[in-house]
This record gives C-alpha cells, structure tokens and sequence, in this order.
C-alpha cells in the first residue's frame, strides 16, 4: 500500500494513478473573514525559521490577541495563534482556540454548508485526533461536491492515519465505495491502495470508475498502465490511443 506523508493544514493533497502525492494546494477558509495575520514580531514564528526567543513568543501572542480583538471571526488569526501557543507548550490554550475554530465553522454551515466549510472543519477535527468527526466531516465534503478528487484522497490519509492495519484500511475503502457507489473516485483510491499484484480487481475498479466519469483521463491513463502491466499490449495501446484521439492530441 503506497504511504502519502499528510499535508499540512491548510492544504489539500489528490492521489494520482499510480498512488503518489501530487503537490499540494491552499485551501482557504471559507466562513468569516480572511485578512492578513498580525506581521511584524509575529513574522515566522508559527512557520519556523530562527528558534524565537520567549519574548517573540509573547509579543506574537499579544500581537495575535489584538488581531482577533478586531475581527473575532477571522480564521485564520486563531490558527495562526493555534500555533505559537503549540510552539510555545501550551497545548490546552491552542486546543482551546482550535475549538474556535471549529464554532466559526459551526455557525458558517448551519448558515450555508458547503464542501469547503465541511473540509475545513474536518482538518481542524483531524488536528484535534478527533477522527470520527473528521471522518463524517470529509465524508459531508465529498457529498456535497463528489467532483472534487482531493477530498477523496484526503479522507483515505485519514483512515491511513486511524490505523495502520492495510486490511482494515482495505474495509474503510469498501465501505465507502458501497455507501457512495455512484462516485467515481472511491474506486479510484481502492485500485490505488490495494496491492499491484491485484491486477484484475484493480482493473475492475478502473473500469467502474471509468463507467462513472468516462471523460477523466487520469482513470484511462492508470487502467492502460494496469494493462500493460498485465501483458495486453494491444488493450494499453488503444487506451492510450482513445484518449489521444478524445483530446485531440
């Protein structure tokens, strides 16, 4: 089974075919506002660079206390507080503005949920290893927009960072595909994890998904792999020559 190292917060990863990691990408908060984070002596202190000094810590802090004074219902500001009380120690005060956060993200989707605040609010659960919230969340995210693949991948590093047991990963991902059968991409992730020796199931998964969402090019281009895997020379050639043809290459 192919391990993704997890994305940091605030980013968004997809899986490709063969299972690696795409770059990543910022994923903004979507309730509130979003302005720019207390600068100046906080500059770098939740991001790393030089190791602060404990008066960088609280001059950061007080810095970041005077922003959500401001604009209480600004993401990003308890987020970025969330992290210098963890770099400086204080794990029960930046666990109290992570659950901020979280009641930011409550009032946003009982006013207008969407993928994003259910995806935002995943990560901040995820954060807090509180899984099965994540989990629910992720899975309201991917219902609300299945067209979004990363939403998929990152609720598979979830189940990933749940157990390391591949069997159970493995009962995860079909369940998910049982109770979601029309979207595409939860068979994608199964012939991505599951073991390179199951060829036929992992075709098989190909197939389905290319059934569901025959114009995604990435399913065609991993099923062809598989095949040429398999030694059907001829079916991967008229993979790769359909999708040639489909996008006028």
């Amino acid at each position: 089974m192919a391990a993704c190292p997890f994305p940091a917060a605030g980013a968004a990863t997809s899986a490709a075919g063969s299972g690696a990691c795409r770059a990543s990408f910022p994923r903004a908060p979507t309730n509130a506002t979003v302005g720019s984070p207390a600068r100046s002596r906080t500059s770098g202190i939740s991001g790393g660079g030089s190791a602060p000094t404990a008066g960088d810590i609280a001059a950061a802090v007080n810095d970041y206390n005077t922003a959500i004074k401001m604009d209480p219902k600004n993401v990003s500001y308890f987020k970025a507080r969330a992290g210098v009380l963890e770099r400086k120690g204080d794990v029960a005060s930046a666990q109290a503005d992570y659950m901020s956060i979280i009641r930011l993200y409550d009032a946003s989707i009982a006013g207008a949920p969407t993928s994003q605040a259910f995806y935002e609010r995943a990560r901040i659960w995820q954060q807090l290893k509180n899984y099965q919230k994540a989990l629910a969340d992720y899975t309201l995210a991917i219902r609300l927009d299945p067209n979004d693949k990363s939403n998929f991948s990152l609720r598979y590093y979830l189940v990933q960072e749940m157990t390391d047991n591949s069997a159970q990963v493995m009962k995860y991902l079909d369940e998910f595909a049982s109770k979601e059968p029309t979207f595409a991409d939860n068979y994608r992730i199964r012939a991505e994890v599951r073991d390179e020796s199951e060829i036929e199931k992992n075709l098989a998964d190909y197939d389905q998904a290319i059934r569901l969402k025959s114009d995604d090019v990435d399913f065609r281009f991993a099923r062809a792999a598989l095949l040429e895997k398999k030694g059907n020379l001829a079916g991967a050639i008229a993979e790769w020559v359909g999708v040639r043809s489909r996008n006028d290459w």
